[in-house]
This record gives C-alpha cells, structure tokens and sequence, in this order.
C-alpha cells in the first residue's frame, strides 16, 4: 500500500488523525566564496528563504519567488548605496513575459559580524511617474525626461500606457543596480523602455538617481 507524501495517516484508539505534512528540504539556490542562498521549493514556488554570509545565516520568510528553469534567483555584489562598502542585491524571478522575467531586487547591508540589514527599495515605477512629464502639441503627444522630449507619438490621442503596475525588471551591471521598466502606447505597441538607475541611499533607503530613455529600433 502507498504512502501518500503529504502526510501520514495513523490510527490511534480507533481515531483516524493525519499528521502534518512533510516540509520540503531547503535547497542551496547559489554558493560562492562566502555567500550561500537557500530556500524550500513547493508548488512552483521558492520560500521560506535564507541567506548565509562568512557563517552567520539570516532568514527572510517574508520572500517568495518563481521556480523556473530558465531563470533562478541571483545573489551580486555591489555598491549600490556610495559608501564605497559592497550590498548584496538579491534578485528574485516573480513572472515571465516575452521571455524576459518580473523580478523584486532585495538590497541587504552587511555588517562586520556578517549580520544581514535589509533596506527599503524605492519603486522605480513611481520615481519614473514623478518625473516623466507629458504634453499635447497639435495631434501629437510629447514625452519628456529632464525637461526634454525624448520621445513624440504622433496623431495620438492618449498618453504611453506607465503605471506603477508597468513591466518591471531589475538587474545588476558593473555601475551598480538598475530597474529597466517597459513602456508601450495605448494601443500596446512596443516604445522602448526607461533605464533607471540607483545611486543614492543611506541607511535605510535606496533611492533611484537618474534615468534614460531608450527608444525601440523600428
């Protein structure tokens, strides 16, 4: 007779009880030098994740993300904040589209203890939509970034579809942390995508500093 794997089923006095089911093991998503990730895969998905650094292990059970296996979850170093001290930028796989993945960026500082501080990512998504200013002239939409247009859609009669729910995908460089966020017209075509780039922080919060626009090749 089989055992069914979400859990034993025992008898005791005449009672039929289940016990509670088997937890996955963690599974080690990346180990290098002095950095192990860890977390337990059920249904699709990586949780209950932790993060071990020169020894000392923190847990984040807060975090979850997509299991794929084309892309996985992503561990860098780099200097996100100026302190001329290395983050950790942890990147996890949320959803796909198009082949490319939504992902969250998690930004941790890392004590002398090896201790682990998570820090508040401001949203690219809103940072864009505080800075990129529309205006109508004639038929046409103007799209500016700085006060200068980057970009005219003509005889349009809406503005580009950007919203805080728009297409969101951070990564990291040799310059640090950048969110690359999709921008399409009403109509869903393809327009190009702004780069935003992260260069401010203190102890709590990283903020995004600048941002390009970069049109799609026709």
């Amino acid at each position: 007779m089989g055992v069914s794997m979400k859990g034993w089923l025992i008898a005791v006095g005449g009672m039929m009880l289940f016990s509670a089911p088997l937890m996955a093991e963690a599974e080690v998503i990346q180990f290098e030098e002095d950095v192990k990730l860890e977390a337990r895969r059920t249904e699709g998905k990586y949780q209950d994740y932790s993060l071990e650094i020169n020894g000392q292990k923190t847990n984040f059970p807060h975090w979850m993300s997509l299991y794929d296996e084309n892309v996985r979850p992503l561990v860098k170093k780099v200097n996100v904040d100026n302190d001329s001290k290395k983050e950790l930028v942890v990147l996890l796989p949320q959803k796909a589209k198009k082949n490319t993945f939504i992902n969250e960026a998690k930004v941790l500082k890392v004590a002398k203890d090896g201790s682990l501080n998570e820090l508040i990512l401001e949203d690219a998504r809103k940072f864009v939509l505080n800075e990129v200013k529309y205006y109508r002239k004639n038929k046409d939409f103007h799209i500016q970034i700085n006060d200068e247009d980057v970009l005219v859609l003509k005889n349009e009669q809406q503005p580009p579809n950007l919203t805080v729910h728009s297409f969101v995908s951070y990564e990291v460089d040799h310059k640090g942390l950048k969110a690359r966020i999709n921008v399409t017209a009403a109509g869903g075509k393809e327009l190009g995508e702004i780069a935003v780039r992260y260069e401010n922080g203190n102890q709590a919060i990283i903020e995004p500093s600048e941002m390009v626009f970069k049109q799609k090749s026709m």
